[in-house]
């Protein structure tokens, strides 16, 4: 038996992601691949991977807003971290058998400050309290129009091309 699939036409995108959708094109050109319900760009700026999203996911931190776009870098989150990561904001991704780090909110300027924060976290430069306390702070800021260290880039390296930050773990553990 074959299932038949039916087609039905796609609901326009919500404001909050075609601000971001219009943000990214204009910051990086035209999406490399773009469908219905995503357009993607690779290796642009600082990234590995840039999502906008048309489907929007309420989040309620810093302030109410919806996520719609999500930056990946290459970044081994050590397994001892995880759970204080998980704590300081639920809109990081962690893929540890790849080895990236993804930041998912409704701005460029906060996925920085996001992953700025989670490193701080990693190297135990804060803990996720004043991690979420310092995202608030930053918010504040960036609804002002003040420049915002943690907003502008990357605090972190991006890894050496040589270095694996994949773990594909293994058997028997």
């Amino acid at each position: 038996m074959m299932v038949q699939l039916r087609s039905r036409r796609a609901p326009p995108w919500s404001p909050a992601s075609m601000r971001a959708l219009r943000e990214m094109e204009k910051r990086y050109g035209a999406a490399q691949e773009q469908t219905d319900h995503f357009a993607v760009w690779y290796f642009n700026g600082p990234w590995k991977r840039t999502v906008v999203y048309r489907e929007t996911v309420p989040h309620h931190f810093p302030h109410p807003h919806e996520d719609v776009l999500s930056q990946t870098v290459d970044y081994p989150v050590p397994v001892n971290k995880v759970e204080k990561l998980m704590e300081f904001d639920g809109s990081l991704v962690i893929d540890r058998t790849k080895g990236e780090l993804t930041a998912h909110c409704n701005s460029e300027e906060l996925n920085r400050a996001l992953l700025n924060l989670a490193h701080d976290i990693v190297i135990g430069k804060q803990t996720p309290d004043e991690a979420r306390e310092m995202l608030r702070s930053i918010y504040n800021a960036l609804r002002l129009n003040w420049p915002e260290d943690y907003a502008v880039a990357l605090n972190f390296s991006r890894l050496d091309p040589l270095y694996e930050a994949r773990d594909p773990d293994r058997a028997g553990k």
